[in-house]
């Protein structure tokens, strides 16, 4: 596993199980034929899926693999190969929106996924805005599952949607008194069928928790719409309890994002005596960017409400990154934790000389 939230565990997957997932993820996939472009490490569960899965493909078509991605190189590949398809993470995607897409010969390009991590909303906007003839669309899965266990039939796209179980996968989502949700309803999203792990290695007690009931619980929050499109809202782990309020990570970064000097943002909660946790935000400016942490403070509130609004911003040069390229959430705790309030007090919109820009609301 990826470890953002917690320490990372070894998944024991059968062969069987990848195999389920990959037949899963290619009953769904309309791309069959098609040239593929793989710039995902095959170590990781989404490039080895992506991999499984053509094994199943009725009409396979080529691949190229991409040995480290950058955006410009990926680009050429495209445009050498005549790329129609492509599998990326949401980071990779910020990356090739910061190039001159108008001046890159994309003709060729039909449909992009997007999984790994949650695509922030103003990201895929702006991908519409800038590729309209490229699909953008987003899948769900994780280690536990053999990799994806949700498909989006071409044209089907619903914006801020992971699509629908793939063949083969039940998913519900499940309130905490253990009942299953309605229409709309936030719970934890729960799977079901032959492409589960047989269990986290040397861990049977944790295995026990996460596969309770014959149900793999991933432990994410999300919601079904009355057609049976899924949205994830954020890792239950991440989420924020500030004076009772439940505040979604996630949520606050997809608000900080609509600023056009904002590139990249992660929000983590830091413990607070007088609200119990307070949110956090670490932010990345797009190149030339000149916003300052207390004008991000002012944005957040006017998006996001008085509730939910970052009380303290941080201007860093670059978000930590793990391996798979999703936001490192363990590192800005870290980080958080060396820049507590107990240990260094700086006032709104100053910079600290052994830290990043740091703005904190008063109220």
């Amino acid at each position: 596993t990826g470890g953002t939230t917690g320490q990372a565990r070894g998944v024991v997957l059968s062969h069987d199980a990848l195999s389920a997932g990959g037949f899963a993820s290619a009953s769904g996939n309309a791309d069959e034929g098609l040239v593929g472009l793989l710039p995902l490490p095959l170590s990781h569960i989404y490039g080895l899926t992506i991999s499984v899965m053509t094994l199943h493909a009725r009409k396979p078509g080529p691949a190229v693999l991409m040995r480290w991605f950058d955006p410009r190189g990926w680009l050429e590949l495209v445009a050498e190969h005549r790329v129609a398809v492509s599998a990326l993470v949401p980071s990779m995607i910020g990356q090739l929106l910061a190039e001159p897409l108008d001046l890159a010969d994309t003709s060729s390009l039909r449909r992009v996924t997007s999984g790994g991590a949650p695509l922030p909303r103003e990201i895929a906007l702006e991908w519409q805005r800038r590729l309209p003839g490229v699909e953008l669309v987003e899948g769900y899965g994780c280690t536990e599952s053999a990799g994806g266990v949700t498909t989006t039939p071409p044209g089907a796209a619903r914006l801020g949607s992971v699509g629908l179980p793939a063949p083969g996968v039940e998913v519900r989502v499940e309130l905490p008194d253990g009942s299953a949700a309605g229409p709309g309803q936030d719970g934890e999203i729960c799977l079901r069928g032959p492409m589960l792990m047989t269990g986290y290695w040397q861990a049977p007690q944790a295995t026990a928790e996460a596969l309770r009931g014959g149900w793999l619980h991933t432990g994410d929050v999300g919601r079904c719409d009355v057609d049976d499109y899924l949205y994830v809202v954020d890792r239950i782990k991440d989420l924020i309890i500030r004076g009772g309020v439940n505040v979604y990570p996630r949520d606050v970064e997809d608000g900080l994002l609509g600023h056009p000097d904002v590139a990249a943002c992660g929000v983590v909660g830091r413990a607070d005596h007088r609200h119990g946790e307070e949110v956090i935000a670490y932010v990345q400016l797009v190149t030339g960017g000149t916003v300052s942490p207390a004008e991000l403070v002012r944005w957040g509130r006017a998006r996001l409400g008085p509730l939910r609004y970052p009380r303290e911003v941080h201007i860093v040069e670059a978000l930590p990154l793990t391996s798979v390229l999703k936001t490192d959430r363990r590192a800005l705790r870290s980080l958080t934790a060396a820049a507590s309030p107990s240990r260094r007090t700086t006032p709104a919109g100053t910079t600290p000389a052994d830290g990043p820009q740091r703005a904190q609301s008063v109220e």
